[in-house]
């Protein structure tokens, strides 16, 4: 009998039809080498009772008396009992394939601290942490991480976490803990496959979060911000590893300007989602332009010397900017020509 070597920790709050949906599936799996976490961060709607109607030696409850958000999930992470765990979002789905593949892989390979489903990677087997800190490649998305229970232990505390759940930095601090990790990683396992899918028709952001900094999420004013916060925490610290974590905030915030918002800008959903109706095109060209000008002429990147390894950053995701460009035109003509052979146009 296969012993149980991955965790899935999932924190909700007040969506208790969604999680249903999800956790009902995902115990019907036939795979029996998965525990699974549930964090009730205080809910109202009836998802208490649902919890506690389930029956399952392979899930575990644990009833908060507040809401600390998605990010409560760091907080259940210290309660796994599993070599791994990873996080999914209440509304978000898992194939029973995928799983699978992931608890044959844990059989497999030598231990290791983290386990990276990022697409970006483009080779698999184990890495060092200098691939693993790579600012071209690495999203810094927990949803794409599998991590090793004790190495976060060690490296991270309740009291860290608390501390950033009640100064409410919930737009830093995921990536802040998970760069912590990845500032002290010895060995890594690049698995390039995502194993998450996210339901097309998601909830609306909510109105806190879109207001953070008196501006939408998405918009360039809002990295800003940001990017004035991350250099403030990342100041305060002296991590082994800190120039290449700044490095990739940094690429973060670039790729978001250049390459992924030019095309979230496109969709009616993500628009009506984001509360970015009435953000024209130009305003954020001139807007990301500021930004650029504002990264580049932060103290702490003259205090570290990285303007020309910034530069570089911007450059090439400029050069997949444009790339990304050339292939929707192409789309975009073929879709065309497709819709009048049809007769459709």
């Amino acid at each position: 009998m296969h012993k149980e070597r991955l965790t899935i920790v999932i924190s909700t709050y007040n969506r208790c039809s969604r999680l249903k949906a999800n956790l009902d599936k995902l115990l019907s799996y036939s795979e029996k080498r998965i525990r699974f976490l549930v964090g009730n961060n205080a809910s109202t709607d009836g998802t208490a009772a649902y919890l506690e109607a389930l029956v399952s030696d392979r899930l575990r409850v644990i009833h908060g008396t507040e809401n600390n958000g998605f990010e409560n999930f760091w907080l259940l992470a210290f309660a796994v009992s599993t070599e791994y765990f990873l996080f999914l979002n209440d509304r978000d789905s898992m194939d029973e394939k995928n799983l699978t593949e992931i608890c044959d892989l844990l059989e497999a390979i030598k231990p290791c601290e983290i386990i990276s489903c990022e697409r970006g990677f483009w080779k698999g087997g184990y890495l060092n942490p200098a691939a693993f800190t790579d600012p071209f490649f690495f999203s810094r998305h927990p949803g794409t991480l599998i991590y090793a229970a004790a190495y976060c232990k060690c490296y991270l505390s309740r009291e860290q976490v608390l501390h950033y759940i009640q100064r409410q930095k919930q737009n830093l601090f995921n990536i802040y803990l998970d760069c912590t990790l990845l500032g002290n990683l010895r060995r890594g396992y690049a698995y390039k496959k995502y194993l998450i899918s996210q339901p097309k028709d998601r909830d609306m952001m909510k109105q806190e979060r879109k207001d953070y900094y008196g501006c939408s999420y998405i918009t360039p004013e809002y990295r800003l911000h940001e990017f004035d916060d991350w250099a403030e925490e990342l100041g305060k610290e002296h991590r082994r590893g800190i120039e290449n974590i700044f490095l990739s905030m940094i690429k973060n915030a670039l790729f978001t300007l250049t390459y992924e918002f030019y095309y979230s800008i496109q969709s009616e959903d993500f628009v009506a989602r984001n509360n970015c109706r009435g953000y024209k095109k130009n305003d954020w060209y001139g807007n990301g332009k500021n930004y650029i000008r504002h990264v580049l002429n932060s103290e702490i990147v003259k205090e570290l010397k990285m303007e020309n390894k910034v530069k570089r950053i911007y450059a090439q995701n400029i050069w997949r900017f444009f790339f990304g460009l050339g292939l929707n035109r192409l789309a975009e003509i073929k879709n065309g020509l497709f819709k009048k052979w049809r007769g459709f146009s």
